[in-house]
């Protein structure tokens, strides 16, 4: 099913809500849906990226290890918030650990759509 039908809620989300309605379907219709049953690390602190994460159900919690070993968990990220975007973007490694919780629904966006996305709406 497409990304806009399935996650219609989706469609008002921050990352798209001031965007034409028939380009935030097709940037939801062009994602692809990942769904996870148990924990599931998504991006690993320092590992590349490839794209931006879009949170459809559910939630991830984001956390940074500091040089010393301390664990700082930095975000509880909800429904309709993004992560990834600024290291895909800027093709640099990840800040921070995000970890899909059980039963969270996750839209990802890899970043060569992010690019035509960006070229689309400019």
């Amino acid at each position: 099913m497409r990304g806009s039908l399935q996650f219609p809620e989706l469609m008002k989300s921050a990352l798209l809500q001031d965007l034409p309605t028939e380009f935030r379907a097709h940037v939801l219709d062009n994602c692809t849906i990942r769904a996870f049953e148990e924990a599931t690390t998504i991006l690993s602190q320092d590992d590349r990226v490839e794209g931006m994460y879009l949170i459809a159900y559910g939630h991830v919690e984001i956390s940074f290890l500091s040089p010393d070993g301390a664990l700082s968990i930095i975000h509880h990220a909800r429904i309709g918030e993004t992560f990834g975007e600024i290291e895909a973007l800027a093709d640099r490694a990840c800040v921070a650990t995000c970890i899909a919780g059980a039963n969270t629904t996750l839209l990802f966006f890899p970043t060569s759509l992010l690019l035509d996305a960006m070229g689309v709406v400019a």
